[in-house]
């Protein structure tokens, strides 16, 4: 009978360090897999911001371009102000006349152009703004994350 509650006290103590043991490899597995998460989401972070670096600098171009064909038809539209003045002042009413019907054929290609790449900056600037709305929610998920597993952790002891 004297070795009954000692045999207890033993028992009792592995069951307890045994419990233990599982609890430490469950943490541990717990712990490599947020690991591995956390990577991902690093890992998708980097690609987005690339992305987004590439969208700001498509939009630049873009924005460069759009700018320069607006220089140029301001200067198509000083020249045709410039061409309409002399049509009325010479003579040669029909070499001015081509030439002002070349003109008003560029500035409109070049105010459709204009407009398209309007369309293309505006699309850029909406790729940008979804993929840094995408980056944020990243962050977010990832700072849920890192939450949700501090919560597991202080609950597990």
């Amino acid at each position: 009978m004297a070795r009954r509650p000692n045999h207890d006290k033993n028992s009792t103590f592995f069951f307890w360090m045994n419990r233990a043991r599982e609890l430490g490899t469950r943490l541990e597995k717990q712990k490599d897999d947020f690991q591995k998460k956390k990577k991902i989401l690093e890992e998708s972070e980097k690609v987005l911001e690339k992305k987004t670096n590439e969208l700001r600098q498509h939009e630049e171009t873009f924005t460069k371009q759009f700018e320069h064909k607006q220089s140029e038809l301001a200067k198509a539209k000083k020249e045709l102000e410039t061409i309409n003045r002399q049509l009325a002042d010479t003579t040669q009413k029909n070499k001015e006349r081509q030439e002002y019907n070349e003109l008003t054929n560029k500035i409109k290609i070049m105010e459709k152009e204009t407009q398209d790449m309007e369309k293309q900056k505006n699309t850029a600037a909406k790729q940008l703004e979804n993929e840094q709305k995408n980056l944020e929610n990243l962050r977010q998920q990832q700072k849920e994350a890192e939450a949700q597993h501090e919560h597991k952790i202080s609950h597990q002891f």
